[in-house]
């Protein structure tokens, strides 16, 4: 017999189960099996929540597939694409370079990804809760922000430091939010400085009850009895912001907390969105039997599958039991359709649901019982226990359980060194990056959106307008060269979108690369010139309005959808070097310039037909431009248009309201500014 290639992607529970089946089924001689999988280990997601609140350690979690799965060829290479119509794997090896496999028989069992994008700042300034590190990380978090606030002179800053706010009222929301309630009263007693009364963990859910999987009565006995223990639950009402200050829901109450958790948000694996495959909103459909729909040697179980329970006709739900069950009767299938057998439909009748909610209390459906209380969360355990892939996991979790119930939950922070990390930020309009006085720790890059330098000279007047920043500029690097306090405050113009470099990440890029030390200090020179240099320009402009300079388009606007024959057409039949982009609603959306053309014929010459027939103007333009508003002075636009050497700048009406009402040029403000020197 010819040895079948089977390949398994994700070491999930559907992955593991599936592998272990076919190893048993199957010897060596007939089947090699791979695994692939980025982690060299299986985790036990409903403990996760245990690992945050520092009932358990991390690695009991976390099972090594090689010994979960012996027998089984287990990978670390990162997956980038399945040529289904091939029957080819794409893989990426350790060093980047990527490699094909050929296979008979594939399963994709990778589950699914984190998506905290649906809320604007959720996926900057939330935790994500899904794999080890997100709760080792989430420990060493509460464990940081209970030192901080041991030390912490101001009353609001300290509540702010114990404010835990976790989003989403399902099974990994209630329970990690009972956990860290747990945690945070358990350790208080070590920190004679804190108020316990100080302490916050609320739970934000959309719906109007938690836990919809489960019965009603049970709901309300999760609600009530994490309440008792002191967990701040609101419910009916959208997160709408994170920021790094805390979370704002959609009726405008603002929860101040320097933890957030996210606990919703799922997107598939991006080679699985480009599988040549039926989806349903990201999902792989399948047929009864688990394979992919039009093909008969792909199968797909898990997270990432939508296939149909035979046992209600309804989607199975994506729960680790269900995952399990599936990957082992896909592997049955698998070993039937190898034999010329007929394949069976996914059945199975769930055995029921458990969820831990803190305080030793969890509730459960088990075999049609209604279960809740300290009985229950005890079944929870035991059950849990006994599910645990190993010998050796079993006991280390029995261990590391019995050690918690007889001595105190280990608080051991190891500290992270933020200086050195590069990560994102969002800060809604009106919000402040830094102000005046704040000491110099990170180096911002603008992404999206417009920041605008203020000076306070006089607290009973409006701060002075220093300079206005957009997409690609930075800031942040003069306090930063000099190791002093911010001089001046930024302020978000519009929303803006960051990158965030820690200071000292910041001073080994500055020292090894010169291009960008010599781009800081152009830039420096750039900004100190026409204000210390050029009083009376600087005067000349700061007292001249908008109004006074402004002009009208030179052309008419043209919308995003318009395809490139067009905007060849509208080159050539109004005569002008640049044409505003607005969206559907009329809003400045992009700029589009005979530079961006040319790149575009270039691109072109590299595309089929089909592709550049389908080109459109959001294609090529410059998106997200920089622009100046009505209420902007002469001077701010002179800066604005030096600091990024243009000739022209759009006009709107407001930063909030992106309707263009014309556009200013360079030659008309210095033609402004001879003029009032009675040089012209």
């Amino acid at each position: 017999m010819v040895q079948k290639t089977i390949v398994i992607v994700g070491g999930g529970f559907a992955g593991v189960a599936c592998g272990k089946r076919l190893r048993s089924r199957l010897h060596p001689g007939e089947a090699r099996i791979i695994l692939f999988s980025e982690e060299n280990y299986m985790v036990f997601q409903p403990l996760l929540a245990e690992v945050a609140g520092s009932s358990i350690l991390p690695e009991a979690t976390a099972t090594p597939l090689r010994v979960a799965l012996p027998g089984v060829e287990c990978r670390r290479e990162k997956v980038v694409d399945i040529l289904l119509a091939e029957n080819r794997l794409i893989y990426e090896t350790f060093e980047g370079i990527k490699r094909s496999l050929d296979y008979d028989q594939i399963v994709v069992a990778c589950g699914s990804g984190v998506n905290l994008t649906a809320v604007p700042g959720m996926a900057d300034h939330a935790l994500p809760f899904r794999t080890v590190a997100d709760a080792v990380r989430l420990r060493t978090q509460i464990s940081q922000q209970l030192e901080q606030a041991a030390v912490e002179e101001s009353t609001a800053r300290r509540q702010f430091f114990l404010t835990f706010a976790v989003i989403g009222g399902g099974f990994s929301g209630v329970e990690v939010a009972g956990e860290i309630n747990d945690l945070v009263n358990a350790a208080e007693k070590w920190y004679p400085t804190i108020n316990p009364k100080e302490s916050r963990v609320i739970l934000i859910h959309g719906r109007e009850e938690l836990l919809q999987e489960v019965s009603p009565p049970l709901r309300e006995f999760t609600r009530r009895k994490m309440a008792d223990n002191g967990v701040e639950i609101v419910l009916g009402k959208r997160v709408k912001l994170v920021t790094a200050e805390g979370v704002t829901l959609s009726d405008g109450t603002h929860f101040p907390a320097a933890t957030v958790v996210g606990t919703t948000g799922t997107a598939p694996h991006p080679f699985v969105e480009r599988m040549a495959a039926a989806k349903d909103k990201g999902r792989l459909k399948t047929r009864p039997d688990m394979r992919l729909e039009g093909f008969d040697n792909a199968w797909a179980v898990g997270d990432c599958a939508l296939i149909l329970n035979a046992y209600n006709n309804e989607p199975a739900q994506p729960t680790g039991q269900l995952a399990e069950r599936e990957g082992k009767q896909c592997a049955a299938n698998i070993v039937r359709a190898l034999a010329g057998e007929p394949t069976q439909p996914f059945y199975f009748k769930p055995l029921g649901l458990l969820c831990a909610i803190g305080g030793h209390n969890a509730v459960a459906e088990i075999m049609g019982f209604k279960l809740s209380g300290f009985f229950t969360w005890w079944v929870w355990r035991t059950v849990y226990l006994m599910k645990l892939p190993t010998l050796s996991r079993k006991v280390k979790v029995a261990m590391d359980w019995t050690w918690e119930l007889l001595f105190s939950r280990d608080i051991t922070s190891v500290k992270v060194d933020s200086a050195n990390r590069i990560h994102d930020a969002y800060i809604p309009a009106g919000s402040f990056v830094f102000k005046a006085g704040d000491p110099a720790t990170d180096f911002y890059v603008i992404e999206k959106g417009e920041v605008e330098v203020l000076r306070q000279l006089d607290p009973a007047r409006e701060p002075e307008r220093l300079a206005v920043f957009g997409a690609g500029d930075f800031f942040g690097e003069m306090a930063l060269l000099e190791d002093r306090l911010h001089q001046a405050s930024v302020r978000a113009r519009t929303d803006v979108e960051l990158t965030v470099i820690g200071k000292g990440m910041f001073a080994r890029m500055s020292k090894v690369l010169a291009p960008l030390a010599n781009h800081l200090e152009l830039a420096i020179r750039r900004r100190t010139k026409i204000r210390q240099k050029l009083p009376q320009s600087t005067a000349i402009l700061e007292g001249t309005s908008m109004q006074e300079c402004l002009e009208p388009l030179p052309s008419s606007p043209i919308a995003q959808t318009t395809p490139m024959a067009e905007v060849l057409t509208h080159f050539e039949q109004q005569k002008t070097d640049f044409f505003c982009v607005v969206d559907a609603d009329g809003q400045l959306s992009g700029v589009l310039t005979r530079t961006d053309l040319l790149s575009a014929i270039e691109r072109m010459a590299m595309l089929d037909e089909a592709e550049r027939s389908g080109l459109t103007v959001a294609d090529i333009m410059t998106p997200n431009p920089l622009y100046a508003t009505a209420s902007d002075s002469a001077l701010i636009v002179a800066e604005m248009m030096r600091e990024r050497s243009l000739k022209r700048l759009p006009v709107v009406a407001a930063p909030g309201e992106l309707k263009l009402i014309g556009y200013v040029r360079l030659e008309i403000l210095m033609s402004l500014v001879l003029r009032r020197l009675g040089q012209l």
